[in-house]
């Protein structure tokens, strides 16, 4: 069977991709353990916990108690440090209100665009809300819902109306892929917007180190992903479904983005491409593919002699050759934004987890923590509550700037990561801060200052390796199945 493929490519500015740090919906970013041990409610009390410590020690999740410990949560509490009166926003999909982990806590919610579906997964944004009520129990909430598929306008109203509510700190453990450059820096803008109004910014780095290739462009022809590949295969095996991909660069160059279905034994057929003639921005692939074996190229229509840096993402597969370095996407890549990656049992850089463009993030947490919202809850989504959290607690021990708290934070973490007591007991201390230690976007070269940036060994790299041929022509618009 042949079945030609009609690709449209719009160049208005699109919804963007919603795709949240931990356990996503609808994918994961494929390295995340997306395991639910939530489960195990039904059964009687001793079975329960009995059931519970078994698949803690089978996947290696943290109980919550002793990750509020391990970050210093608990020390604080003892000292009476639990965070009140001050508000925290979350931004996320969706939220159950009425869920016991929150209920209590929540002062105000409002759902921005998008229609309330009674099926709607609302496990993530209340396990957010859980470990930040968790780690500081006596702030209340304010949770916006901007569905799965907000546009940069949405966000931005969700924000706006946070700040108008003068919450101290906003938390949103979600990544976004919107298709223009424009668009991920309104995201990026919107969180300054808050900054600026004195709101603590917390946010997921994302787990998109294993989907994430950045390298030097080319003044002509293809990209090399690698010394003798100019392809970069998807997953680890065969494919299907949807497919995000962007390509984005630093120059005035004009870049191609093509996706190619690999086909042994004949000429491999284009699936989509985007060929905006989009100079010194984004390209970007969102498409739905049969079962198959897919590889993304990239093609310098309109090269320069400097070519700079091209960034390739591919927020739903992994890539066969990729860079962890810059992994991190919008909103983290404004100023002034605490980026928080995740951190395994043994306190190591999750392999999954995003970096800056120089191997760091501002601060890491744990993961893999059991939750009664949600279960095991993976990913930065997991991470970034305790550190929302945390700067609640430096929030109610004085009236400090954002970037104060974010250097308190940063110069009181431990090696194994966060302190929130901490940085609870320094704010309540007279203290100098020189701002401009914290006012660059994590991993950028006006980022400096901050003596416990989680890194890992240079040169680290995590996919299967392997290149393809790039066909001469683009040509060949049809595929067999």
């Amino acid at each position: 069977m042949v079945v030609t493929v009609l690709l449209l490519i719009s160049t208005a500015v699109p919804v963007s991709v919603f795709l949240t740090g931990g356990t996503i919906d609808p994918t994961t970013g494929d390295d995340v353990p997306t395991i639910d041990t939530s489960a195990t409610a039904d059964a009687p009390e001793g079975r329960e916990a009995r059931a519970r410590e078994r698949i803690r020690k089978r996947i290696n999740v943290v109980d919550q108690y002793d990750a509020l410990r391990s970050v210093g949560a608990f020390e604080a509490h003892t000292n009476g440090i639990t965070g009140e009166g001050v508000t925290v926003g979350i931004v996320g999909k969706s939220f159950d209100t009425d869920a016991k982990t929150i209920a209590s806590h929540v002062a105000d919610d409002r759902r921005f665009g998008g229609r309330r579906r009674s099926h709607r997964d609302t496990s993530h944004g209340t396990a957010v809300g859980e470990i930040v009520t968790s780690t500081a129990p006596k702030s209340e909430l304010y949770l916006a819902a901007i569905g799965s598929e907000p546009t940069p306008e949405r966000y931005h109203e969700a924000v706006r109306w946070l700040i108008e509510h003068d919450v101290d700190v906003i938390v949103d453990s979600g990544s976004y892929f919107p298709k223009t450059m424009s668009a991920s820096a309104n995201l990026s803008q919107t969180a300054q917007y808050a900054i600026d109004h004195d709101v603590i910014y917390v946010t997921s780095a994302g787990n998109y180190a294993g989907h994430h290739w950045s390298g030097t462009g080319t003044e002509s022809g293809w990209v090399n992903f690698s010394d003798d590949g100019q392809a970069n295969a998807l997953g680890t095996g065969p494919i299907s479904g949807q497919v995000s991909i962007r390509a984005q660069w630093d120059s005035p160059a004009d870049y191609d983005l093509y996706l190619y279905r690999d086909l042994p034994g004949s000429d491999d057929p284009v699936v989509a491409k985007s060929v905006r003639r989009s100079y010194g921005g984004m390209e970007a692939i969102d498409v739905v593919v049969p079962e198959g074996h897919y590889y993304v190229a990239i093609y310098a229509r309109s090269g320069i002699a400097d070519p700079g840096t091209v960034q390739l993402f591919s927020a739903r597969h992994r890539l066969s050759n990729t860079d962890p370095r810059g992994s991190v996407v919008a909103p983290t890549t404004g100023k002034g934004i605490i980026t928080v990656g995740a951190l395994g049992p043994n306190g190591s850089v999750r392999s999954y987890s995003s970096l800056g463009a120089d191997g760091t993030v501002d601060l890491s947490a744990p993961d893999g923590v059991e939750t009664d919202s949600s279960g095991a809850f993976y990913g930065t989504s997991a991470a970034t509550p305790f550190v929302g959290g945390a700067a609640a607690l430096v929030a109610s021990q004085g009236n400090l700037t954002p970037a104060q708290t974010e250097y308190i934070l940063e110069q009181t973490s431990r090696e194994e990561g966060l302190n929130a007591y901490a940085a609870a007991s320094a704010a309540s201390r007279p203290f100098d801060v020189p701002e401009s230690t914290v006012t660059g976007s994590p991993g950028s070269e006006d980022a400096a200052g901050s003596t416990v940036a989680h890194s890992r060994e240079a040169g680290w790299t995590d996919g299967i390796g392997t290149n393809v041929t790039i066909p001469k022509s683009d040509t060949e618009r049809t595929f067999k199945y």
